[in-house]
């Protein structure tokens, strides 16, 4: 059979379809399988992750590669409007996912799961960016994973507990909750001159990516330093610094600032050198990963390596954090966050990066480094975050798939938002395993959007909402979001259905 998959442009959405790609290539054994790109980098990792499969980089704009014959099947992982037209243009015998109608996009074949994807934090409108494409057009229908997804990101962010791993698994629920393992990693002479330099000082390898392909999720070269010295007056540890070319210059900073800060720690500055295939090598080495929301935390994660990622501005650990049970996560929220990636804020409050010191005890934990010291006690709360405050998080992957327990002390185990959010998740993904065929309609985008909800409130106004929603008891707040992201009308079985799973889910977590 042969498969056609539009992937999405980044790296980290890339790896983070990886069970998806897998389960595809594993039933038809590989053969028929093609993916096809449109970023350079996204492009390199399937020929790291998936070496077997024909892997295709086009160019813009999309036109249909002359040798393709039409596919028997397509899987469309992306809601942009100009990707849904080349999909068209393909003219599979079948789709999965959005495909064109008169007047716009809709999603197709509910009963086998339909679309996902789109990247609930990419670039562009809600849920259209991933792909770089544009907004999500008039007459967009999602299927019913990703239309959850984006009426719980429209009716508050938070409550999103649905990592983008799973929104996409839910095309092919059999696949498995675990990320696909890079195959092909053999790297470059000067990679193998590095690897035994490290494995020579046999100290523990903590590894940091500097950069960020967006800035605002970049974190400062000063937090790095601040790290590094306070890990140094544990033990010793030698530090591999990680990046692509254009981000040489935060590495060089580094070096600046750490040697003048007196550090004893030596560091690899193997910033701009390093491919996919060679970070696929060299990562193994590592005893910690330490970065922002980006495509090498999700290489990390694919080599189930323990890593902190810390997520703040437009980052939501819930949605798009790492799919690795060894991952520990510090999120920053302000008060009317998180935004999308290209809300346009002059506040920028949410940008504000966690004092070190909160990442200490995090990066003592993932080392195995346990100490007779008192750390000092810090604050969850900066007040660079005015009136916001940063969380930590440890990853656990169940049998639903990905979701994120609040780790002890620095967070209390059940706040009201958090326990809505859970409810929400649980009884969608319980909904979806009991009813293949006949889910329960969620609202389209448009039709949210129509309502002017969260997005496009001013932040002050969003963080009165966050205010009047914590005031509420739990029930009021679940029940309240439930009737939101439904269909509304005539109340059905399968809705009434949807409501008491709800219920029974609450009751055992109370």
């Amino acid at each position: 059979m042969s498969i056609v998959v539009l992937e999405p442009a980044k790296l980290g959405d890339f790896i983070q379809s990886s069970p998806l790609i897998e389960s595809l290539a594993e039933a038809g054994d590989g053969a028929g399988l093609e993916l096809l790109f449109w970023e350079k980098s996204a492009w390199e990792a399937a020929r790291v992750y998936f070496p077997e499969t024909r892997a295709t980089l086009l160019t813009r704009p999309l036109t249909v590669p002359p040798d393709l014959p039409p596919p028997e099947l397509l899987v469309n992982l992306s809601l942009s409007q100009s990707v849904v037209a080349f999909g068209e243009a393909l003219r599979p015998a079948q789709t999965l996912g959005p495909r064109a109608i008169a007047g716009g996009v809709s999603g197709v074949d509910v009963t086998g799961g339909g679309a996902t994807g789109g990247g609930a934090t990419g670039g562009g409108a809600v849920g259209g960016g991933a792909t770089g494409g544009g907004a999500v057009g008039a007459g967009v229908e999602a299927p019913p994973a990703q239309k959850l997804a984006l009426a719980t990101m429209l009716l508050n962010r938070r409550l999103g507990r649905l990592n983008l791993v799973d929104v996409w698994r839910e095309l092919l629920p059999q696949s498995r909750p675990s990320l696909a393992r890079p195959r092909a990693m053999a790297g470059a002479v000067a990679l193998e001159a590095a690897r035994e330099k490290l494995s020579a000082r046999q100290l523990p390898i903590v590894a940091f990516h500097l950069g960020a392909q967006n800035r605002s999720r970049r974190l400062s070269v000063e937090w790095f330093v601040a790290l590094a010295a306070a890990l140094a007056s544990f033990r010793p540890f030698q530090i591999c610094l990680l990046g692509v070319k254009s981000e040489r210059a935060l590495s060089l900073k580094f070096l600046s600032l750490h040697e003048r800060a007196g550090a004893k720690a030596p560091v690899v500055n193997l910033c701009g050198e390093t491919s996919v295939q060679d970070l696929a090598g060299l990562l193994p080495l590592a005893s910690l990963l330490v970065s922002a929301d980006t495509g090498v935390a999700h290489v990390g994660a694919s080599l189930g390596i323990p890593q902190i990622v810390v997520a703040m501005g437009p980052a939501f650990a819930h949605e798009t954090g790492p799919y690795n049970p060894r991952a520990l996560v510090l999120q920053g929220l302000a008060p009317c966050g998180p935004c999308l990636e290209n809300k346009g804020c002059e506040r920028k409050q949410c940008r504000a990066a966690p004092p070190p010191s909160l990442a200490l005890p995090l990066a003592l934990r993932a080392l195995g480094w346990e100490s007779d010291r008192t750390l000092p006690p810090e604050a969850a709360r900066d007040p660079l975050l005015i009136g916001g405050y940063f969380t930590t998080w440890e990853t656990r992957v169940d049998s639903w798939g990905y979701r994120l327990l609040p780790t002890e002390p620095l967070a209390a185990p059940w706040s009201e938002e958090s326990l809505t959010a859970m409810v929400l998740r649980e009884t969608a993904l319980r909904h979806f395993r009991e009813s293949r065929g006949g889910e329960i309609a969620f609202r389209s985008p448009e039709d949210l959007l129509a309502e002017k909800r969260l997005y496009r409130a001013s932040p002050a106004r969003r963080s009165r909402r966050a205010g009047a929603a914590e005031r509420r008891a739990p029930e009021d707040s679940i029940f309240k979001s439930l009737r939101f992201i439904t269909q509304r009308g005539v109340e059905s079985p399968r809705r009434a259905r949807f409501m008491e799973i709800a219920r029974e889910i609450l009751a055992s977590l109370l």
